[in-house]
């Protein structure tokens, strides 16, 4: 943050060699402010010498300015002179940087007009790149040694929805600057832009009220940010026949959708619970069952479907556990959504905003479009356990969740 007596120089003491060490300062467009201020003052409070001033030398993207200015100096009481140097930046935003020369008088004896060289850097923010899967952007932040503020980061939809957060942390410039997002803060909706903003605060040469500089860029990703929000997790598994209870029912299994033979045989009856809301289940005598309208059974062995037989009565056999995305599905890694999304990858992140799993959306979840608990949605993932015992599979959490694409 710009204070008046250290935004450039300000010595108690200087000579010829120190005044060459003018500290880098910042411009902002439109805006005049003091860029250059030296005075010496004893212990008491009393002016030793009020220095002077002239512009030697202007910049090429501004106006420099020479004088004296009545300004308050803190600790001390009363106003004494200062000999300033002042800018305004002029000439638009595409450079970066610039610098004006001044003369300045230095007291008896030590060195009588020296130019000083005042460098000047304009408030310029880029966006580099901004991961929310990694939860962080890299800025170039230009400006002066003089200059630090927050970030704001607005994302917003393609409908104007804006999702904004902004840093505790002062940053101040410098390249490939490491920030961290708060995804947890960013609430449900498709993202396709962030305006990201360096929030500064800086002095004007007549006040010690600070001026707030809001120094903006956009960056745009190459496809919008999908933010499920907060979403539900529930579980969901494989359920091993040997490990149920209920009594035995009478179904039809049959052994493929191509060689289409079928037979009757008993089944535990909330195996089959589990295996016609999951979608597989494993059998004690015919290995992985699916429920055949999970299937093509119905139209791929028309002509061997036993009359009068129910698609809900009938189960078939398969050699591993699919979803509906036809791949297999892998505990602690698949989930189910209620659209289908076979190419989708999922970050689930803690409220904290550590990063709690990754996820692969397998499966289509029917039942998904309710039940959310008060969180924004609700998935299902697959769990490696073969319970047949709903107690055993409960809720995975509620995590922030970014899908991609």
């Amino acid at each position: 943050m710009k204070r008046i007596v250290c935004a450039s120089l300000f010595l108690a003491t200087l000579s010829p060699v120190f005044a060459q060490g003018a500290a880098e300062t910042t411009a902002f467009p439109g805006e005049e402010y003091m860029a250059f201020s030296i005075s010496t003052i004893d212990q008491e409070c009393k002016v030793q010498w009020a220095f002077e001033t002239a512009v030697a030398q202007q910049g090429q993207h501004g106006t420099a300015t020479a004088g004296q200015a009545q300004l308050p100096h803190d600790g001390c009481p009363g106003l004494f002179p200062f000999a300033v140097g002042r800018y305004k930046w002029t000439l638009g935003d595409t450079a970066l940087k610039d610098s004006f020369v001044l003369n300045v008088k230095f007291p008896p004896n030590q060195g009588g007009w020296q130019p000083v060289t005042v460098p000047v850097k304009r408030a310029a923010v880029e966006v580099k790149s901004l991961s929310l899967e990694k939860g962080t952007a890299v800025l170039n932040l230009n400006g002066g040694l003089d200059t630090a503020g927050t970030l704001t980061f607005d994302f917003e939809t393609a409908g104007g929805f804006v999702s904004s957060q902004t840093t505790a942390t002062y940053y101040q410039p410098g390249s490939a600057i490491s920030v961290g997002i708060d995804r947890p803060t960013i609430k449900k909706g498709k993202y396709s832009k962030v305006n990201v903003t360096w929030n500064t605060l800086t002095y004007r040469m007549d006040s010690q009220t600070p001026i707030a500089h809001a120094v903006k860029t956009t960056y745009t990703p190459s496809k919008p940010w999908n933010v499920l929000g907060v979403v539900r997790y529930s579980q969901y598994n494989v359920a091993n026949e040997a490990k149920c209870t209920g009594a035995a029912v009478q179904k039809w299994v049959v052994d493929s959708v191509t060689q289409c033979n079928f037979s009757q045989t008993l089944f535990k009856s909330d195996f089959l619970d589990f295996t016609s809301r999951n979608g597989t289940g494993k059998s004690s005598n015919f290995g992985y069952l699916k429920p055949g309208a999970a299937t093509s059974v119905a139209t791929s062995c028309a002509d061997e479907m036993p009359p009068n037989v129910n698609i809900k009565d009938i189960y078939v056999q398969v050699d591993s556990v699919t979803g509906a995305c036809n791949s297999d599905l892998l505990g602690g890694v698949s989930v189910a959504t209620f659209a289908k999304n076979c190419t989708g990858k999922e970050t689930l992140v803690k409220s904290n905003n550590k990063l709690f799993q990754k996820r692969d959306v397998d499966d289509k979840c029917p039942a998904c479009d309710a039940d959310f608990r008060g969180t924004d949605g609700h998935i299902d993932a697959f769990a490696n356990v073969d319970s047949c015992d709903p107690h055993d599979i409960p809720d995975l959490g509620n995590y922030w969740t970014l899908q991609q694409p």
